[in-house]
């Protein structure tokens, strides 16, 4: 039988309710169709091309407002914002597209902030996160495949997620394989440490959740004690204040609340979308740094990237706007919040990197990351030394940090 939401069934839909009596005839014919296909339970919500079109021409009305509403007169933007870049090189390191970065604030044997970023060579790079930003390892394979996301299981061990969906802890001083774990089958994309769990999102439509040991410097990842089946890949994954896991998963408008604790058991499903038709789901997710009300999502929507500013745990959404940001349904889109959260950074697949004031959901700063317009693949911001500090990784090659003009 086929879907209510199939073509076929909305064609014969509009053929019966208009009285094309004959061509409906030739058209179950040639369908294999009934009239029992075509009826519904409740005639009133059953779905017409007619409440499709409608809820089309809405989504089109939505989308130009939006962009009426980013080509007024721009407000100032928290200023000064990072402008300046540093790139970040070594002779020691052959370039090559970067997959992942972020600035961890203390990570043994290292003295002060390190920047760890990883590559489409397999590489794990750990540089100094201070002036000269010096390279301080160079581990050239540490996995067997690339990695697509670190955290810091203890003071002296990361966790990788990779290709092939291992997890690996490692040895931040020697890059030594500590542990592998066979957690997924395929992408590793998200990883959180969030004592005493680890969580960690798959393409292969699963969410695991480890518990590790008693002793918090143990860097080993410990039993699993939760696993979440979904019937699409997660995207979007983060921790809140509270001790609940949110997450999306991809051709579905909701954010979904679960508590962290074994067995992962659900709290609430929130729908972002009250239109029949939408054609995105998050793709990112960052709480606010002050506000635990407060969630910043983009979406995977074509052809720009859509920023939300959204009430936790609510189907309330307080701002929304298309940044401009172009990307493709491969793409990976990125939000950052600026420290002081008076914005948020996207990045793009033109090779800009976009600002959006969150008072008024407007673009109204923009840093040119490549300047042949490749995918700006990374992002991280944060304080270093007292100091505001955006990091961006490109498929350019480049790595560069970005700060404040003196």
């Amino acid at each position: 039988m086929p879907a209510a939401d199939s073509p076929q069934v909305l064609i014969a839909r509009y053929l019966q309710s208009n009285g094309y009596d004959k061509t409906l005839a030739a058209f179950f014919e040639e369908t294999n169709l009934t009239i029992d296909n075509i009826k519904s339970s409740d005639s009133e919500d059953a779905l017409t091309i007619e409440k499709v079109l409608d809820e089309k021409r809405l989504y089109d009305l939505a989308v130009k407002v939006e962009k009426v509403e980013i080509s007024e007169a721009e407000p100032s933007f928290t200023e000064p914002y990072p402008s300046e870049a540093t790139n970040i090189t070594s002779s020691d390191v052959v370039p090559s597209n970067i997959l992942f970065t972020t600035i961890v604030s203390y990570l043994e044997p290292f003295d002060g902030p390190v920047l760890i970023t990883t590559a489409a060579d397999r590489g794990l790079r750990i540089y100094s996160a201070q002036t000269p930003f010096s390279l301080l390892r160079n581990f050239t394979a540490p996995t067997n495949s690339a990695i697509l996301y670190v955290e810091v299981i203890s003071p002296k061990c990361l966790v990788l997620g990779t290709m092939t969906g291992l997890l690996v802890v490692i040895s931040a001083d020697t890059g030594e394989t500590l542990q592998s774990v066979p957690a997924h089958t395929k992408y590793t994309t998200r990883i959180i440490h969030s004592a005493p769990y680890l969580i960690s999102a798959s393409y292969d439509k699963t969410i695991c959740l480890h518990r590790k040991s008693e002793s918090a410097d143990s860097p080993l990842i410990g039993d699993l004690v939760g696993k979440l089946d979904l019937p699409t890949p997660p995207e979007a994954l983060c921790v809140l204040p509270n001790n609940t896991l949110v997450f999306s998963r991809r051709d579905s408008t909701s954010l979904f609340y679960h508590s962290l604790e074994s067995g992962l058991p659900c709290l609430s499903t929130r729908n972002l979308s009250s239109a029949v038709w939408a054609g995105w789901h998050p793709m990112a997710i960052a709480p606010h740094p002050s506000n635990p009300d407060l969630l910043a999502v983009v979406t995977s929507s074509v052809p720009h990237m859509k920023f939300l500013l959204v009430k936790t745990d609510s189907e309330e959404v307080i701002k929304e706007v298309f940044t401009g940001a172009p990307q493709s349904a491969y793409s990976t889109p990125i939000v950052v919040w600026r420290p002081d959260a008076s914005g948020v950074w996207v990045n793009a697949d033109e090779g800009v990197v976009r600002g959006v004031e969150v008072k008024t959901a407007k673009v109204v700063a923009r840093l040119q990351v490549c300047e042949k317009g490749e995918k700006v693949r990374a992002l991280w911001a944060g304080v270093v030394d007292g100091k505001e500090v955006l990091v961006t990784g490109a498929f350019d090659k480049g790595l560069k940090v970005w700060r404040v003009k003196e």
